[in-house]
C-alpha cells in the first residue's frame, strides 16, 4: 500500500497525519489549526515528500481546488532550514489568464530563480512590469521559457522544491483576493509596532495566520 502524502485543508476540516502535525512543518501545521477552527482558510493541500509526488496526483489534487484556480505554493518546515523554496503565488497565470501585469511579472521571476536557477538580479534591469519584457529576458537565458500550461508550471514547481530541500513539506492552496490592506488583521499596530489590545484566544489565531504568510 502506497504511503500517504498529500493531506487536504479548508472547508472548516483538516487532514491530520496520523504522526501528528509537526510532521507537517510550522507553516502547515498553522493553518491545519485554524481549518479546524472552522476559519474560513483557502482549500489546499499538504505534500509530505514533494520527491515522491507524481505529476498525475499532482493534477487530480489540483483539479480538486477548482479548474483555473490561482494557486500559492509555499515551503513548510519547523525551525531554519537552509535552501527551501522562496515562496510562489499565482502559479496558474499565463498570457490568456492575466489578473494584472504585475503579479504575472512576479510570477515568472520567482518562477525563474526557484526552478529555471536564474537570479533576482537578472531582472533588476527590466525597469517596468512588462510581461513581455520578463518572457523574452526568460527565453534568452534558459532553452525552454516561461511555461503557460498551468499543470506545467505546477509539476515543475513541486519538482524543484523537492531536489532543492527535500525534508521541507509543500503547502499548496487557493490564492484568495480581499478588498484592500483593511481585510488584513494582525496582532501589533503594521506601523508602531504597538501590541494590539486583542483577547488571548483571538491573539493566538492571528499569530498563526502571521506565522503562515
Amino acid at each position: 500500500m502506497a504511503r500517504k502524502i498529500i493531506y487536504r485543508f479548508g472547508n472548516g476540516a483538516a487532514e491530520i497525519p496520523a504522526a501528528g502535525l509537526a510532521t507537517l512543518g510550522a507553516k502547515a501545521a498553522g493553518l491545519f489549526e485554524l481549518a479546524g477552527l472552522g476559519l474560513p482558510v483557502p482549500q489546499g493541500y499538504v505534500i509530505t515528500r514533494p520527491a515522491e509526488i507524481t505529476r498525475s496526483q499532482l493534477l487530480v489534487a489540483a483539479k480538486k481546488l477548482g479548474q483555473g484556480t490561482l494557486l500559492a505554493v509555499r515551503s513548510s518546515f519547523n525551525g531554519t532550514l537552509l535552501g527551501a523554496m522562496e515562496s510562489i503565488l499565482n502559479v496558474g497565470l499565463n498570457d490568456t489568464h492575466v489578473n494584472d501585469q504585475p503579479s504575472y511579472c512576479k510570477l515568472m521571476q520567482s518562477y525563474a530563480v526557484n526552478v529555471m536557477g536564474l537570479s533576482h538580479t537578472d531582472f533588476e534591469d527590466l525597469g517596468e512590469n512588462s510581461a513581455a519584457a520578463f518572457k523574452a529576458l526568460i527565453a534568452s537565458k534558459t532553452k525552454t521559457g516561461f511555461p503557460q500550461d498551468a499543470g506545467e508550471q505546477l509539476f515543475n514547481i513541486v519538482t524543484a522544491a523537492g531536489k532543492r530541500q527535500p525534508e521541507a513539506c509543500l503547502v499548496i492552496h487557493a490564492i484568495v483576493r480581499s478588498d484592500g490592506p483593511n481585510q488584513v488583521a494582525t496582532t501589533r499596530n503594521p506601523t508602531t509596532g504597538a501590541a494590539l489590545g486583542h483577547p488571548k484566544d483571538l491573539q493566538a489565531i492571528l499569530r498563526k495566520i502571521e506565522r503562515h504568510f
